[in-house]
């Protein structure tokens, strides 16, 4: 597997801050051990999600309640980290989440991580592997969307970007 980082709003600044956490995740996403063979959709969300919450991150809890439909996956740190392996329609839902969550909103975060496949990827994992992952997210979409939304989507995001070589 091959990650990439891709930074938008100046994300590698805030990001160099906070070497910990990326070094943290680089090491989960790029771990000799995950083998492509096993990588649902479902399967890879799950072993995502049980490592970050070994590593300390927790679900976003927001009050009042109306807030809930705003609620991140994970949040350490005042960093906020979507896993972006769901069907690609909820991209604009996941973006708004980081951006509500901002010092533009509720002050909850100051920068957004979000992991996404390529379609690349997608393709080899279906092919090979016959995981099912069309209609997933995929990194190509999420660039446009963020190239396109710059004065909407103000909070720094950083992508990592999953690809085989």
């Amino acid at each position: 597997m091959k990650l990439q980082e891709v930074p938008y709003r100046s994300s590698e600044q805030i990001l160099a801050d906070k070497a910990a956490i990326k070094e943290e995740i680089v090491n989960l996403l790029t771990d000799p051990q995950i083998d492509l063979s096993t990588l649902s959709r479902p399967h890879f969300t799950d072993l995502l999600s049980k490592q970050l919450l070994a590593n300390g991150w927790r679900p976003a809890i927001f009050s009042p309640t109306e807030y809930q439909l705003a609620k991140i996956e994970f949040v350490k740190d005042r960093v906020g980290l979507e896993v972006g392996f769901r069907h690609t329609s909820l991209i604009g839902p996941d973006l708004l989440k980081f951006q509500i969550a901002s010092p533009y909103g509720l002050n909850k975060i100051d920068l957004a991580l979000y992991i996404v496949t390529t379609k690349n990827f997608q393709k080899y994992i279906k092919t090979t592997y016959k995981h099912n992952w069309s209609g997933a997210m995929n990194f190509e979409k999420v660039d446009r969307y963020l190239r396109h939304f710059t004065n909407g989507i103000q909070v720094p995001v950083h992508v990592f970007v999953l690809d085989v070589i």
